[in-house]
């Protein structure tokens, strides 16, 4: 019989094959178990309220506009200094300028989003009558 690349015996293995090594039974009553300190059980964390998700949003918010705002102060001193302007950096902090006032226009609707109706059509049309 020819040999071949895609018929071969399965009897026999070829050389590249090796024989996996044999797995080690796990012995179960060696297997610690630690007990909480206390003999409570550990309790799991529960969920954040929604006024902490507010809180932490509104931190979120404060941070990231000082950010934003403190850049364009930055941005707007450099930009009327008058050596920075013999320099010739003037358009670079005009770039400067523009981006961080942008900055602080987009935070607030990235993070609480654009304004919405709050009574929507839907609201009516599924209304009893």
């Amino acid at each position: 019989m020819k040999k071949s690349a895609l018929n071969f015996d399965i009897k026999e293995a070829p050389d590249f094959v090796e024989s996996a090594p044999p797995v080690q039974k796990l012995d179960v009553p060696k297997i610690i178990v630690y007990e909480p300190p206390g003999g409570f059980p550990v309790s799991v964390p529960k969920r954040s309220s929604e006024k902490e998700r507010r809180r932490r949003k509104l931190g979120r918010f404060i941070k990231l506009e000082t950010v934003a705002l403190v850049f364009l102060v930055i941005t707007l001193a450099g930009a009327t200094s008058e050596p920075l302007q013999k320099l010739g950096l003037e358009p670079m902090f005009q770039v400067g300028i523009f981006v961080s006032a942008l900055a602080v226009a987009l935070v607030p609707v990235i993070l609480y989003g654009l304004p919405r109706q709050r009574y929507g059509y839907r609201s009516r049309r599924y209304r009893a009558r």
